[in-house]
This record gives C-alpha cells, sequence and structure tokens, in this order.
C-alpha cells in the first residue's frame, strides 16, 4: 500500500539526487545511526559504491517527475476507467 504526499517544490529532492546518473539507488541513511553504531560518514560514502540494497528496503520512495511514470499512466487509466 502507498501513502501520497503532493508538494509543490522539488528543490530539497532535487538536492538530494543532484548528480545521480549512473545510480539508480539513492540510499537515505539516518546520522544519528551511523553515530549510534560509531560509524564514520567517510566510511558509509565509500561503501556506497558496493552497495545494492539486497533485497526489502525499509521504505520505498517513488519520486514522480515526469508524465511518462508508471504512476501517472496508472492514475490515467483508473481515471478512465471510472468515467
Amino acid at each position: 500500500m502507498s501513502a501520497i504526499r503532493f508538494i509543490e517544490d522539488y528543490k530539497s529532492v532535487q538536492e538530494l539526487i543532484a548528480g545521480m546518473k549512473e545510480q539508480h539507488i539513492l540510499t537515505l541513511v539516518s546520522k544519528k545511526v551511523l553515530k549510534d553504531e560509531h560509524i564514520e560518514i567517510s566510511d558509509a560514502e565509500s561503501f556506497a559504491q558496493e552497495y545494492s540494497c539486497g533485497g526489502e528496503a525499509d521504505l520505498w520512495l517513488d519520486i514522480v517527475t515526469s508524465p511518462n511514470h508508471l504512476f501517472i499512466e496508472q492514475l490515467k487509466e483508473a481515471i478512465n476507467g471510472r468515467t
């Protein structure tokens, strides 16, 4: 099941995904978790090249920025099916 939030401005999201070209996974890591586990941010950053999720994420974040996104396509189909 999905929860949907509507936003006017993608600025904060754009800052997070800036420079992502070949990477298709954005992993958001709590600084508190790193601190509690005595892990340096630099170690986590260098590990990012090796990390591949390995299964289910704790939370999926699906960002809709294109009219061709699956969410928009399926939403249009659902709306058209109601008429």
